[in-house]
C-alpha cells in the first residue's frame, strides 16, 4: 500500500528510450515522473506516490505492491481464479452486446425494459458524491472506461497473480477478429492490467510486457474497422500521464507494427 501522493519538484522527463534500471531495487529508486499533466516545462512539479506501506509475495517469488487490504477470502480466491475470470469476461462480452442492442433500439425501448430496482440504482448512483476519477479524456466508442478502471485496480491490488489468472481468458478475445464486443473487452483488460502494473517490481513488469506484446501486436495488425477506436482508447489509457520509461515496450510494439505495415505496402 502507498501513502498519499505529494507534490514534488520535477526535472525534464527522461527520454522514451532511456536505459531502464538493471534490477528491482534500482527501478524502485528511479523516481518515475507520472502525472505530468501540465508538462514539466510549465510547472516543474509532478505528483509523486507516497511511501510504501505494504507488499505481498506473488506466485513467482518476486514482490508486488498491493492495494489497501484483502477483499475477503472468497473474493480473493475468485478474483485470482482462471475459471471464474473466464466466465466474468464472457459476461462482459454479453453485456457489451446487450448495450449495443439497447442503443440500437432506442431510449424508449430501454426504459420499458428497466426493472424497479434498476430505477432505484440509477437514483442512488446519481445522488452519491463519488470521488473524482480522472477520465483520461476517454469517451465514446465501445471501450468501457469503468471496466478498464476495474481491471487496473485488480492488477494493482493482486499483482502478478491477477495477470496470470486473467490473461489465458483474454488471449482468445484479442484474436477474435471481427467480433467487436470481444475485442472491446480484450482492450479493456489489456489497458487495465498494463496501467495497474505501474507499482510492480521491474522484473514482474518485464514478464507482463513480454506476455502482452504479441497479442497486442496481433490485435493491432488484424484489427477491424469497428474495433479501431477501442484499441486506440486502450493505448491512450495505458499511456496517459505516465513516465516515458513505462512506455518503452508499448512504443516498440507500435513501431514494429508500423514497420510491418510499411513493408507490406512496399511489397505490394
Amino acid at each position: 500500500r502507498r501513502g498519499s501522493a505529494v507534490l514534488a519538484q520535477a526535472s525534464a522527463p527522461p527520454s522514451l528510450w532511456a536505459a531502464l534500471p538493471n534490477d528491482d531495487a534500482e527501478w524502485e529508486a528511479a523516481g518515475m515522473q507520472d502525472k505530468l499533466g501540465c508538462g514539466w516545462g510549465c510547472s516543474h512539479y509532478y505528483y509523486k506516490g507516497g511511501a510504501k506501506q505494504g507488499r505481498v509475495n506473488d506466485s513467482s517469488g518476486s514482490y508486488c505492491h498491493i492495494g489497501t487490504s484483502s477483499l475477503g477470502a472468497d473474493a480473493d480466491n475468485l478474483l485470482t481464479d482462471q475459471k471464474f475470470l473466464k466466465r466474468a469476461l464472457q459476461w462482459l462480452v454479453t453485456d457489451h452486446k446487450e448495450a449495443d442492442d439497447s442503443s440500437s433500439s432506442g431510449i424508449s425501448s430501454l426504459v420499458e425494459q428497466m426493472q424497479p430496482q434498476d430505477v432505484l440504482c440509477i437514483a442512488f448512483r446519481g445522488g452519491r458524491p463519488w470521488p473524482y476519477t480522472d477520465s483520461h479524456w476517454i469517451s465514446g466508442g465501445n471501450f468501457a472506461f469503468a471496466n478498464a478502471q476495474l481491471f487496473k485496480g485488480l492488477a494493482a491490488n493482486y499483482g502478478a497473480a491477477f495477470a496470470e489468472a486473467v490473461m489465458p481468458a483474454t488471449l482468445p478475445l484479442c484474436s477474435a477478429v471481427g467480433e467487436r464486443d470481444a475485442q472491446a473487452v480484450a482492450a479493456e483488460v489489456v489497458a487495465g492490467v498494463a496501467r495497474g502494473s505501474a507499482r510492480w517490481p521491474l522484473s514482474a513488469q518485464r514478464r507482463l510486457w513480454g506476455a502482452l506484446s504479441p497479442p497486442l501486436g496481433a490485435a493491432l495488425r488484424d484489427v477491424s474497422v469497428e474495433s479501431v477506436g477501442d484499441w486506440q482508447l486502450c493505448i491512450r489509457f495505458m499511456a496517459f500521464n505516465r513516465d516515458p520509461r513505462r512506455q518503452q515496450w508499448l512504443a516498440r510494439v507500435l513501431l514494429q507494427q508500423a514497420a510491418a505495415a510499411a513493408n507490406a505496402d512496399t511489397s505490394l
